[in-house]
């Protein structure tokens, strides 16, 4: 099982264990489960310019969304009472990948999306790696400004090789 160490700005440290969807799942299938209930769906800036990654806000809690997820993860047993997972769906080469993670207030729930090069299918990923991201090698640094009504968070975030998040 993959993981995946996600530390905030505000001191919090999450680990996302990481899912593969089953065969033929595909990202409208995950799209129409985590933004069900969404009150926040916008791009962000990432280290202050516009890139490809979106961020919604649900008002679900992150355990009834992971439990409409279950029957297309593999080997979702192990996600139940995650405060934080990551899943790649695979697409002609890319990958889309969701962070999804608890939000802590309200009960809501926080899910990050970006498309970023398939690594098994690319000569040098880097090189198709979305405009104003940080290349996927080595520790990457990424700070995220999110904006949900009146409340304000800044993520930072580090992964390593070509997690994305």
């Amino acid at each position: 099982m993959k993981k995946l160490l996600v530390t905030f700005l505000f001191c919090y440290s999450a680990f996302a264990i990481v899912y593969d969807t089953r065969e033929g799942i595909s990202v409208d299938t995950i799209n129409r489960i985590v933004r069900s209930k969404n009150i926040l769906s916008e791009k962000i800036k990432v280290n202050g310019e516009s890139g490809k990654l979106t961020v919604d806000v649900s008002e679900l809690p992150i355990d009834d969304i992971l439990n409409s997820l279950s029957k297309i993860l593999k080997n979702f047993k192990h996600a139940k009472n995650s405060r934080s997972v990551l899943i790649n769906i695979p697409d002609k080469g890319f990958v889309y990948r969701y962070y999804i993670m608890s939000a802590g207030f309200e009960y809501k729930t926080v899910i990050f999306k970006i498309r970023v090069p398939d690594a098994a299918f690319k000569e040098d990923p880097s090189k198709y790696w979305p405009k104003n991201l940080p290349k996927p090698h080595g520790k990457i640094t990424q700070v995220i400004a999110l904006k949900d009504k009146a409340i304000w968070a800044l993520y930072e975030t580090e992964s390593y090789a070509d997690q994305a998040f």
